[in-house]
């Protein structure tokens, strides 16, 4: 990237990884980078104006909340895109929106309480949008989520890499941990006691200390999946992105999955739904590269190595939609 120091791209390629819940994780973070607290909080600062960090906060795994989510595709005619996308974008639960090179060409995830049915909550989307046709890819399985760009190439760097989440039943959550997970989705203000300062902004009920100890505890039980920032991938030199998706067909075929995991580059691998004889291209993967010839290229290491030759490759023409979903708010219900 330009215009970026080499304390900078020390920060960014460290504050991209699992930072410990605490009431000072500034200081904390500092020791670790032998910098200065108060410099880590101004660089940090600075590069939020600069829109390079998009936000700072607890990522979760909706499954242990209580919800439900799922990649649906519509297929819909040109001239009814743009009032699709837009009452597409008005439901709370809907967190990414992009128009791509296909077919179906709207897909957007969603999101929705257990209580409420996801089927039904998409089946009345289609009703008001009206495509021509849907498709509803459910996380079967799920192999990674999460990426590191690596700001500083000097260095080697440790991806996230979650490999298949064990436990996904829902846990049921104390009001107190409720409380919790409504603060902790909220960008973190850069300050020297900044989860003070964020629960003064939001008006919340909950003590400090209290606070950072149940986040630790929801981050050991894997209702956090960790708590981090992240970085605009465009202003981060990752210019370029594609899902892909790939006709696998022996889905015990661990080697093959590895294949796709250990690529740094993808940030999401799922196996989902299949449709026989409408859609068998089970596995997804996000890919993530600084130029169209790198895409290019990691696409075509996947298929030689993985062997598997029939695979789309569904670029984003349009962004609707980017959005966190922010669980337990009135609106979100």
């Amino acid at each position: 990237m330009k215009n970026l120091s080499d304390t900078e791209k020390s920060v960014l390629n460290r504050i991209q990884k699992d930072w410990l819940i605490c009431e000072s994780p500034f200081k904390e973070l500092a020791e670790e980078l032998n910098i200065n607290e108060n410099d880590l909080i101004h660089i940090i600062d600075s590069l939020k104006q600069r829109k390079i960090i998009r936000d700072i906060s607890a990522i979760f795994n909706a499954d242990r909340l209580g919800y439900e989510s799922a990649l649906i595709a519509f297929e819909l005619p040109t001239q009814a895109i743009e009032t699709a996308a837009l009452i597409i974008n008005e439901h709370n639960g809907v967190s990414h929106n992009y128009l791509r090179d296909h077919r179906y060409n709207i897909w957007f995830t969603l999101v929705v309480d257990r209580k409420n049915s996801l089927e039904n909550e998409i089946k009345q989307l289609a009703g008001n949008v009206k495509p021509n046709d849907y498709l509803i890819f459910k996380n079967e399985k799920l192999y990674k989520i999460g990426v590191m760009f690596n700001i500083d190439e000097s260095k080697d760097t440790e991806e996230f890499s979650n490999y298949e989440i064990k436990n996904i039943s829902p846990r049921e959550l104390s009001l107190e941990e409720k409380k919790a997970v409504y603060v902790l989705q909220n960008d973190l203000l850069p300050a020297k006691r900044p989860f003070r300062h964020l629960i003064k902004k939001l008006n919340m009920d909950i003590d400090e200390k209290k606070l950072v100890q149940t986040g630790e505890v929801l981050k050991q039980e894997g209702v956090i999946r960790r708590y981090s920032a992240i970085l605009k991938h465009t202003e981060a030199g990752y210019t370029y992105n594609a899902m892909t998706a790939w006709k696998f067909i022996d889905h015990n075929d661990d080697k093959i999955i590895k294949k796709f995991i250990d690529v740094p580059n993808i940030s999401h691998l799922y196996m989902r739904t299949i449709y026989p004889g409408k859609w068998e291209h089970g596995l997804f993967a996000m890919i993530h590269a600084k130029s169209e010839d790198e895409l290019k290229r990691i696409i075509k290491k996947l298929e030689n190595e993985s062997g598997i030759k029939d695979y789309l490759v569904l670029r984003s023409m349009k962004e609707f939609k980017k959005k966190r979903v922010k669980y337990f708010m009135e609106e979100f219900n």
